[in-house]
């Protein structure tokens, strides 16, 4: 018994004991046994929940769009069809419509590096059309990146960041370059 809780001292919590005799020993190790089999289940319970958590923090932050970003679309689109920008109007409903489908992939939470980078330039161009030469940007690809996975929605908070709050305050235009390899 008290080699057997040595090896759980050493993180061995698979360790058990076992005896052929019926002694109190023997009573206090299978109540020990049974003792490790709990703590095993709650560890296992801690996972889960952890895993749950973090899945459900993914979806908060994925749920969240910024509703500033949504109404400035709306009213730079609104802006340039009173002004007869028909095209330009064209490209922004379906940058928007792109934006959104690809941020639901199909109910998935992970999606591919090739469609989590669609979903940003889509957000780009939009905000490039909202802040107009305030900024450029490039995406580069490697072939053997597209077919990653991430979980979905996560580049476009942070080139939101960066738009909103790295080039804030600067008079030049700004690049943004984002690289996938």
């Amino acid at each position: 018994l008290y080699r057997i809780i040595q090896r759980v001292e050493n993180n061995d919590l698979e360790a058990r004991f076992t005896s052929k005799y019926e002694d109190e020993v023997t009573v206090i190790g299978h109540r020990f046994n049974r003792m490790m089999g709990q703590i095993e289940n709650l560890i296992e319970e801690n996972k889960l929940s952890e895993q749950e958590r973090l899945r459900y923090e993914i979806k908060a932050l994925q749920a969240q769009i910024n509703p500033h970003f949504l109404y400035n679309t709306l009213n730079t689109i609104l802006w340039r069809s009173q002004f007869g920008q028909s095209e330009q109007v064209g490209e922004m409903i379906v940058s928007l419509s792109l934006l959104f489908k690809l941020g639901l992939n199909n109910g998935q939470e992970i999606t591919t590096v090739k469609q989590e980078l669609n979903h940003v330039e889509q957000y780009m161009l939009l905000q490039q059309q909202c802040y107009e030469d305030s900024f450029t940007y490039t995406i580069h690809m490697e072939d053997g990146a597209q077919s990653g996975l991430l979980p979905k929605i996560l580049l476009q908070p942070l080139v939101e960041n960066s738009i909103l709050h790295g080039f804030k305050n600067l008079e030049r235009p700004c690049h943004i370059e984002i690289e996938a390899g």
